[in-house]
This record gives structure tokens, C-alpha cells and sequence, in this order.
């Protein structure tokens, strides 16, 4: 019990950007503190200054540097509860909030909790992604809701409805992108695909389709439906919150790997008939 505790105290603090990006709602946390400030006469109260950090604009559909609107906090001993916005520096449309309390500590660190923030915590929905998904994308929210709040059986059940939902349109997809490789067995290739759509689940569609999917589709050299069947018939009663958790976020980063795929294939083949069109 006493190590437990002597382990507890010697946590290192974390720095209040790492606390915003990295720390979900309802954990509380011990952030450093940057420097102290000197006011009416020898009276120091401590202080920290609050830089800028680095999120993804929904507007810029991309990484973006936000400003904070304050530069600086001045906790008073006992808690205090804030509101904090911070602003992209590119488009200055889109913002985000953060309501926190603090707690003063000692010299050296403040307590902190984030009571929530605004849009909600972790990386927001890739727009690529938001349009493979569809109707699906309120399924997909709760299970991100879910992931983001540690809730691993949960994340897994929404992420493994959307991905058995969506076989019909991933099938789709990947016949668009069959026809831009016109080759001698195109015609027996999207009848495969055809067929093997028409399977009521997904994971025995996956186990007899035998076309290769189109190499352009691959990501790091693998099979993005096979990756997926394989992280579905993993069943989440035989494992753990913690694997299930593990097991969810693969499922999102391969559904948004496959959907950045499929759009930037689309868009290039798009352009080039347009760019053709014109030459013409």
C-alpha cells in the first residue's frame, strides 16, 4: 500500500497543452506550472502561461495551429472553473472550448480535471471517412464516444454493427475501383463482387471472395476487408475492455486508411477524365 501511494505521488506532472490533447473528460491530472508571478509587493501567486497547440480544423480539413484568446491563468487557492477557447490561426472560423477546474496544489503543479470540451475529445471524424459512412455516422459517433470514454466493449459493438452495415457500399466501392483497371477477366471479377455482396454477413463474404483486391487499395501491402474480418471474429465477450478498446481503434484507423483510398483513387480518375475532356 505504501509503494502504491509513494508511486502515486511521484507522478511527473503533465504539461497543461499535453493535458488538453491527450488527458479524456473526468480524469483529473497534475500540470506544472510555467513560472510564478510577483503582485503587490512580495506577494507571489503562482501562474502559468498558455501557448498555442496544434489540432485538426474541421474548416481547413487539416492540422491547424489554434490561439488561445487568454495568454495566461492565475488559479486562486482552491478551485477554480474556466472556460478556455482556442481559435485556428488559419481560418479563424473554427474554434474550440474546454471547461476545466483547477485546484491549487503546491509550488510546483496545479491539480486539474476537464469537466468536457467542444467538439468533443480526440481527433475529429476524417470528412472522407464522414461520407463512406453515410447513414452510419451516428453509429459511428457513439462508438467513437464510447472508445474515447475507455469503453472498450461498447466502441467494438458500434464499430462492428457500421462495418457489418456497410458491406454492401464497401463492396460498391471497391467495384468502382476494379473498373478503372480495365483488364481480360474485369467482367469476372465484378460478378465475383457482385455475387459475394449479395452474402447475408459480411464475414463470409469476406472468406469467399478469391479476386484480388486492386493493389492501389492495399494499406501497408494488406487487405483492408481481410483486416477487418480478422479484427471482427475476434468476439469481444472473449476478450477484455482493454483489448476490445485496442481492437476498436484498429477497426477506425483501417475504415479511415481504406476510405482515403477509395476517395483519393476516385478524385484522381475524376480529374483525369476531366483533364482529357479537354484535350480533346
Amino acid at each position: 500500500m505504501v509503494e502504491k501511494e509513494k508511486e502515486k505521488e511521484e507522478v511527473k506532472p503533465k504539461t497543461f497543452e499535453e493535458f488538453l490533447l491527450e488527458t479524456p473528460p473526468s480524469v483529473e491530472e497534475l500540470i506544472s506550472i510555467s513560472k510564478y508571478e510577483t503582485v503587490s509587493g512580495n506577494r507571489k501567486i503562482p501562474s502559468f502561461n498558455i501557448n498555442s497547440i496544434t489540432l485538426t480544423c474541421e474548416k481547413c480539413d487539416g492540422k491547424r495551429i489554434f490561439d488561445p484568446t487568454q495568454f495566461t491563468i492565475y488559479p486562486n487557492p482552491g478551485s477554480n472553473n474556466i472556460f478556455l477557447t482556442y481559435n485556428c490561426r488559419n481560418c479563424r472560423q473554427y474554434s474550440k472550448t474546454y471547461s476545466l477546474k483547477f485546484e491549487f496544489n503546491n509550488n510546483n503543479a496545479i491539480r486539474i480535471i476537464k469537466y468536457g470540451e467542444i467538439p468533443d475529445f480526440g481527433e475529429p471524424t476524417p470528412t472522407k471517412l464522414t461520407n463512406l459512412l453515410g447513414k452510419d455516422i451516428n453509429t459511428f459517433l457513439q462508438g467513437r464516444k464510447c472508445e474515447n470514454k475507455g469503453l472498450g466493449i461498447g466502441a467494438f459493438s458500434y464499430y462492428r454493427r457500421i462495418v457489418e452495415n456497410m458491406k454492401d457500399k464497401l463492396f460498391d466501392e471497391i467495384i468502382k475501383v476494379v473498373k478503372l483497371n480495365p483488364s481480360d477477366d474485369l467482367k469476372e471479377k465484378i460478378e465475383e463482387l457482385e455475387r459475394e455482396k449479395s452474402n447475408f454477413q459480411f464475414s463470409s463474404a469476406i472468406e469467399s471472395i478469391k479476386v484480388t483486391i486492386p493493389q492501389s487499395l492495399l494499406i501497408e501491402g494488406e487487405n483492408p476487408l481481410l483486416l477487418l474480418h480478422k479484427a471482427l471474429s475476434k468476439g469481444m465477450h472473449a476478450k477484455t475492455d482493454e483489448e476490445n478498446l485496442s481492437i476498436s481503434r484498429h477497426i477506425r484507423i483501417v475504415l479511415s486508411g481504406f476510405a482515403q483510398r477509395l476517395s483519393d483513387l476516385l478524385k484522381e480518375n475524376e480529374e483525369l477524365k476531366e483533364s482529357i475532356k479537354k484535350l480533346k
